[in-house]
């Protein structure tokens, strides 16, 4: 019986700048024959795929900019290797996301933060208040992500939505049933209790970080200190 990797599809949502959406995609679902369909919080559906034969992944991506459908076929192989595939609009080079193994996707998210800080560095202040709080927080939730740390504490769904342009806050979603809740990415006191958490869990109430014994409560609505 063949194997089929877990995959982690990480893209912007075709409806909301500033989401980002990651979907996990299991074994189980690549080899389901009717395939794989992944919609945003809005019901658009911006992703689906299934198998071509027995070594190759036929996708099918909604473009972020343009209305139109962007395929991609790869070998189930290329997507078990040491670099995420990096899905891109071939007119206009437009980023569609991401898509491999988790921990490669996470690393590439980091460096395109990353790099995008070195990049356009004062440009974003007209964005975020404090650019450099939200690119480390972000890496630093992406991080968590990675080691399945981060998910719903209601449902237990890994598939979150990530917002970065509410009022200086990062908002984490759950797609699956709306858990969630709101980080400071303007108060350092948050970025200080995030960076200790090894855990952090969507609630109906908001979010709950773990930090060792401790659990801190994160209210949905209320600035975090």
């Amino acid at each position: 019986m063949v194997l089929y990797p877990e995959l982690l599809l990480v893209a912007p949502c075709p409806c909301c700048a500033g989401q980002i959406l990651y979907r996990p995609i299991s074994r189980f679902e690549l080899r389901n024959p009717e395939g794989k369909v992944i919609r945003c919080h809005r019901g658009r559906e911006f992703f689906s795929c299934r198998l071509s034969g027995k070594k190759h992944l036929h996708i099918e991506v909604a473009g972020f900019c343009c209305a139109d459908k962007h395929v991609f076929i790869y070998k189930l192989d290329e997507l078990c290797g040491p670099l995420p595939i990096e899905m891109a609009c071939a007119d206009s080079g437009v980023y569609l996301g991401y898509l491999g193994r988790r921990e490669r996707v996470t690393e590439a998210l980091d460096s395109d933060f990353l790099g995008m800080m070195n990049y356009a560095g004062e440009d974003l202040q007209g964005v975020w208040a404090q650019p450099d709080l939200m690119v480390k927080t972000v890496c630093r939730l992406n991080s968590i992500y990675a080691k399945r740390a981060l998910y719903c504490g209601e449902c237990g769904s890994q598939n979150i939505d990530v917002e970065t342009d509410h009022d200086n806050k990062i908002g984490l979603i759950c797609d699956s049933c709306g858990a969630g809740g709101f980080l400071s990415a303007w108060r350092r006191s948050s970025w200080h209790i995030l960076r200790r958490a090894e855990k952090v869990l969507l609630s109906k109430e908001g979010l709950r970080l773990k930090l060792g014994k401790e659990t801190r409560k994160l209210r949905q609505g209320r600035e975090n200190e």
